[in-house]
């Protein structure tokens, strides 16, 4: 879909008013992410966010749209995410935009990080506690992350040319120790609560001491522990320990646990991203090599506390 036509049927829709955008005060700027997004402007000010598939989901069959449209529709009354747009198009989710900081921007070090923290565990237990309401098999079920189950890859993972940086985090989830903390993670695996599924720095939005959970593309019924994982991972990728994330997790009623085999999975997954996205380069050479020491850290971890269970 073209700007044009974005735009068009945000006029038709009524979301956006013609006026205004023959007048110039509407502006619409494409977003870096894995799937097609843009954000629109109104004076200056962002009012929604428009995602369409991007060329991956496309080639592994998931419908980011459709998914995204349900798992907003069925949290309608949580606080913590935001609202879907009323613009029925198979082609785009339109979601509200949500005021504040993303949680990368958050300074670290200071009582504006730990507020973050905080409030990042009440929305994730909120979210985790929230009322199903409904049979699970009726509500989108959250994708399980592809390295628990490596021999099954999806598509748009194949033919990693040997030697490459795709290549060496398929080795990475093969080696026998990152291997057995994933099998672990895997044998426990749950659909049982609803989950964001990418609590990324990006994927969270401060303001006024609330969090916001934007970009729930991969939200659904899942293991609430992954949440915790991906969460504790940005929150030490940003300089944190995540322990005063746990502690509000925790008090706030979270029913979620979380151990290094999940750890490991979220290395592994982090790693593959960064190769994924070309980002061996430069500064994000150091991430990616970063990502492969965790994996074998926590890897190591799992099996001295867990021996060959």
């Amino acid at each position: 879909m073209t700007i044009p036509v974005l735009v068009a049927r945000g006029v038709a829709a009524a979301i956006l008013d013609a006026g205004e955008v023959l007048d110039g005060a509407v502006s619409v700027y494409p977003q870096p992410r894995s799937n097609v997004v843009h954000r629109v402007e109104r004076h200056g000010v962002p009012l929604a966010y428009v995602k369409q598939r991007g060329a991956s989901s496309m080639l592994d069959g998931d419908d980011v749209v459709m998914n995204e449209r349900m798992a907003l529709t069925a949290l309608a009354g949580l606080n913590c995410v935001p609202r879907l747009l009323p613009l029925d198009d198979a082609a785009a989710v339109w979601v509200r935009a949500v005021p504040g900081q993303t949680l990368a921007e958050v300074p670290f070090g200071g009582d504006e990080f730990d507020v973050a923290c905080r409030a990042l565990a009440r929305s994730l237990a909120e979210l985790h506690t929230w009322s199903v309401g409904v049979s699970v098999v009726d509500l989108p079920r959250a994708p399980e992350p592809w390295a628990l189950r490596s021999d099954h890859l999806p598509p748009s993972m194949a033919g990693s040319p040997a030697g490459s940086a795709c290549a060496a985090v398929l080795e990475l989830a093969d080696e026998p120790g990152v291997r057995a903390a994933l099998n672990h993670a895997a044998s426990r695996w749950t659909a049982t609560a609803w989950i964001h599924g990418d609590v990324s720095a990006n994927n969270v939005i401060i303001h006024r001491g609330r969090a916001w959970l934007v970009d729930l593309e991969g939200a659904g019924m899942g293991h609430p522990a992954w949440d915790l994982a991906t969460a504790v991972s940005t929150l030490r990728g940003l300089g944190g320990s995540g322990a005063e994330f746990l502690t509000e997790y925790w008090q706030r009623g979270g029913p979620a646990r979380l151990d290094d085999s999940l750890l490991t999975l979220r290395a592994v997954q982090s790693a593959w991203q960064l190769a994924a996205h070309g980002t061996q380069r430069g500064d994000h050479a150091d991430h990616g090599n970063e990502q492969f020491e965790a994996a074998r850290r926590h890897a190591a971890s799992f099996l001295a506390t867990h021996g060959g269970r």
